[in-house]
């Protein structure tokens, strides 16, 4: 009979005492796994109140210093690569948006196929080795310095 409870003893120590998932799950711990997102978000009257705003973004410096740690928290296990599309107001009557408005209530310009450097060898495109930069003073002739146009190609 002793012999039978010292063998019980041994087989329940054998059970319990090594888990045989233990090097597999501390395995799975051990990879780095860096989880991706993508998300577009439109920030709520309640996110400006938590964000102590009064609907909205008075400079676009605020929006660069605020935005990245309130998406940390609403994305806390998003790593890079992961993006977000934010959609938030901008307090109108500032002079600050200066640089906001200027893109966008810029002047649309489309290239033509005629307007690209290698239109008569049937390019419709700049090429790789050409400077797009280059070539739009000579396409946009009514644009000068400073002046701010949407050129699509």
């Amino acid at each position: 009979m002793k012999k039978i409870i010292y063998l019980m003893m041994v087989i329940g120590l054998v059970f319990t005492a090594c888990d045989p998932m233990d090097e597999i799950y501390n395995d799975i711990d051990a990879q780095e796994q860096v989880i991706v997102g993508d998300a577009i978000y439109t920030l709520t009257e309640d996110d400006y109140d938590n964000l102590g705003l009064d609907g909205g973004f008075e400079t676009v410096d605020g929006v660069k210093s605020t935005l990245p740690a309130f998406l940390t928290d609403l994305y806390p296990v998003w790593g890079n690569g992961s993006s977000v599309l934010v959609n938030y107001n901008m307090v109108s009557g500032l002079t600050d948006l200066g640089e906001v408005t200027d893109f966008i209530n810029a002047d649309t310009y489309l290239l033509a196929n005629e307007d690209y450097p290698g239109y008569g060898q049937n390019a419709f495109a700049f090429f790789p080795e050409e400077d797009p930069a280059d070539y739009l003073g000579g396409i946009l002739p009514q644009a000068e310095e400073g002046d701010i146009t949407l050129v699509r190609y």
